[in-house]
């Protein structure tokens, strides 16, 4: 079975520089995919250009992995006597255009409507583009700092060097603001170690361990010799758990993840893609998705809109196996992963206590529990579950529910050495069944996925 982790694509490393080039550079990706473990290629052709160097030379390259990419630049580095600064700007060319090739599909306007992973706010500051000259810049995507400082060097003359130097002001401002640090909870050191994972191309070391709420918990740390890693919204982090979908949850409720799209936006990992279901429901070959109704213009078939199917009884539940593979894999970690938007979470096999602490205290500014819940998720948790789906096999233009996604909720750089505890949002109606404050109670506690 695959694995379901994109972490070393996305991994933007800084690393000192006293380590190796490759190590050092800050390399960008702006897609993400699941395609097997962290140190795993995607299937893609080799990718073949013709390379202009620093020095005005041109070389023939062709990149068939992420390590080629890093060996491309080494040789050409020394066969031309790059400089540092040369080899590194070389090397991140090099890495960019290889992430690049391997899915280009998977563009950040899959998540744009997608209210789990809100975009970060725009940017505004006064930046000094020559002496004595200020200009005010706002910035609201990654395109916007090429833009803003090509913009800025046409308006003021400024030599090719000069604009170099701005757009790299320019990004590291929005980089600061696009990824902010993560402060999650963690301790002096941890407790009852359950795994480490450590992943060297992410640049991050995944651990279970007891958690800060009680139970266990998930933690993530940078690796070795990494200072920090910043990784975009919709990274796949780590599977969800051993198990299978069924047409019913677990009967001791827990980990159950019900599977149910909330609208059109909603996205979901489909053949090595993160991609929202009003596209994929806009492709020829798909017809619906198991356990939804779609409702279509009766004259134009234009899809207005997509619900879940009161009457459908297949599989719509992802219910995790009662006895989980040992040792754990990065397929099985998303599990641990608590919501912190609660003060205290149940060990297994006990009843879980009622939600108390940052819902229920704070709902006295006039706030609903569940508005309060739903504050304080986005505050503490920094992970979403999102569903795999797959064609079914006797029927290829349904596509079926396969299992969740541990995802990142939002562009976030980990400059962290100590474990700090990574938390998933469950949904008001998985706390409901524990806590009177919450209204429109479930039958069973199962945990949502939008």
């Amino acid at each position: 079975m695959a694995a379901l982790v994109a972490l070393a694509a996305s991994a933007r490393l800084h690393r000192p520089a006293a380590l190796p080039i490759h190590a050092h550079a800050a390399y960008a990706l702006r897609t993400r995919v699941p395609r097997g473990c962290a140190s795993s290629e995607p299937d893609v052709p080799p990718l073949s250009f013709s390379l202009a160097l620093a020095n005005g030379k041109a070389e023939p390259v062709t990149l068939a992995s992420f390590d080629d990419a890093i060996a491309t630049a080494e040789q050409l580095a020394a066969k031309h006597g790059l400089s540092t600064d040369a080899h590194e700007r070389l090397e991140i060319d090099l890495l960019n255009r290889w992430l690049d090739a391997t899915d280009p599909s998977l563009a950040e306007e899959s998540l744009a409507d997608d209210a789990r992973f809100p975009p970060p706010p725009p940017l505004s500051f006064d930046l000094e583009v020559a002496e004595g000259v200020v200009e005010r810049v706002t910035l609201a995507s990654d395109e916007d700092v090429s833009d803003a400082a090509a913009t800025l060097a046409r308006r003021h003359s400024l030599s090719p060097s000069a604009r170099r130097d701005l757009e790299e002001a320019l990004l590291e401002r929005w980089g600061a603001a696009d990824a902010p640090l993560y402060a999650g909870p963690s301790g002096e050191a941890l407790q009852e170690v359950e795994c480490t994972l450590e992943l060297p191309e992410a640049g991050v070391v995944l651990e279970v361990a007891r958690s800060t709420v009680g139970g266990r918990g998930l933690y993530l740390r940078c690796g070795e010799g990494v200072s920090s890693v910043s990784l975009p919204r919709g990274t796949a982090v780590c599977g969800y758990a051993a198990g299978a979908m069924a047409a019913r949850p677990d009967a001791a409720g827990g980990k159950t993840v019900l599977f149910r799209l909330a609208d059109l936006e909603t996205s979901v990992f489909f053949e090595k893609q993160l991609c929202n279901v009003q596209a994929l429901l806009d492709a020829p070959d798909v017809r619906e998705i198991a356990g939804h109704l779609v409702e279509r213009d009766e004259h134009t078939q234009q899809i207005l809109s997509i619900s879940p199917d009161p009457e459908y009884t297949g599989a719509r539940y992802f219910v995790p196996s009662e006895v989980q593979p040992e040792p754990l894999s990065i397929l099985h970690l998303g599990q641990f992963a608590n919501d912190l938007a609660i003060d205290e979470v149940h060990d297994e096999g006990e009843e879980p206590a009622e939600a108390s602490g940052r819902r229920e205290g704070a709902a006295d500014d006039g706030r609903s529990a569940r508005e309060q819940y739903e504050l304080s998720s986005a505050e503490s948790n920094i992970l979403v579950l999102v569903f795999r789906l797959e064609r079914d096999p006797d029927d290829p233009a349904l596509l079926i529910p396969t299992r969740p996604v541990s995802a990142l909720a939002r562009a976030t750089t980990f400059a962290n050495q100590i474990p700090m505890e990574l938390g998933c949002h469950y949904g008001a109606n998985y706390w409901d069944s524990y806590s009177p404050q919450l209204s429109e109670r479930p039958d069973e506690a199962t945990i949502e996925d939008s």
